[in-house]
């Protein structure tokens, strides 16, 4: 049986790979607006996942990093602070990815300035999904440093 944060991690993890390929995939002639849309679908999926990984496993861990270690408190809040940033980028992710999609479902004929727009927009998330997973590694590695960790004689 798995619990919510492995679910919630899970959920996160696929997310971020469906995104990525989504980026990823080359944008086709004819096809800016679907295009468009497939990326903001994901993306609107990967924040959802993102703040309910922050709302659940991310609080969870810190709960744990806390009580095994008070002395990590400090890297707690750092951490919190940093899921607070990106959720905020995530929202502004999905706010660019609703106006790349209208940009295309408007000016269809205008394919160049979605490219432009659209690589930029890529180059963007794509930096955005590293640092998601950054942070990810970073709440793994903190909770098993908080159990870990020499912390002298008291031990």
């Amino acid at each position: 049986m798995t619990s919510r944060h492995d679910d919630e991690r899970g959920r996160l993890t696929d997310a971020l790979e469906v995104l990525e390929r989504s980026l990823e995939a080359p944008v086709v002639p004819g096809e800016t607006e679907l295009r468009a849309e497939a990326v903001r679908v994901a993306v609107d999926e990967t924040r959802d996942a993102f703040v309910a990984c922050t709302r659940y496993e991310h609080q969870r861990a810190f709960r744990e990093i806390g009580d095994a270690d008070p002395g990590l408190l400090h890297r707690v809040d750092r951490m919190k602070q940093e899921d607070a940033v990106l959720v905020g980028c995530w929202e502004r992710a999905a706010t660019d990815a609703r106006e790349l999609t209208h940009a295309a479902a408007v000016r269809p004929g205008d394919e160049a300035s979605f490219r432009e727009s659209f690589a930029r927009y890529v180059t963007e998330v794509l930096d955005l999904v590293l640092t998601t997973r950054s942070q990810q590694a970073a709440v793994r590695t903190w909770v098993s440093e908080a159990f870990q960790r020499d912390r002298g004689e008291g031990d």
